[in-house]
């Protein structure tokens, strides 16, 4: 158990995108969970092309989930596409030694 991991109460669903159909839409792969720390709120962050958007939520987990996968919170209903989230912007801190990586998503 990581030193961190009594932080992460919530669990999040996501899956990553695996590929994309005969019309050029992404299709996802199966649904994974994850411990998290989801924070609602208000940030101001900056996204992969630059752009300065705003972000409703920030989850923290350890989990590797990538930027193009489809998210959905606590709450939220996993059998709908509809109701997954984007994430806008991403960040990753390591330890020195790589012992322990968080990420930082913001949707």
């Amino acid at each position: 158990m990581s030193r961190v991991a009594h932080l992460l109460t919530d669990t999040v669903t996501y899956a990553t995108r695996s590929s994309f159909d005969s019309s050029g839409d992404p299709a996802f792969a199966s649904q994974l969970t994850a411990t998290a720390r989801v924070e609602h709120g208000t940030f101001l962050v900056v996204a992969d092309n630059g752009e300065e958007r705003r972000a409703d939520h920030r989850v923290v987990t350890e989990t590797n989930i990538p930027a193009t996968a489809r998210l959905w919170l606590p709450g939220d209903d996993t059998t709908s596409g509809n109701a997954s989230r984007q994430i806008i912007a991403r960040k990753e801190a390591s330890t020195p030694h790589g012992g322990l990586t968080l990420r930082e998503l913001y949707l």
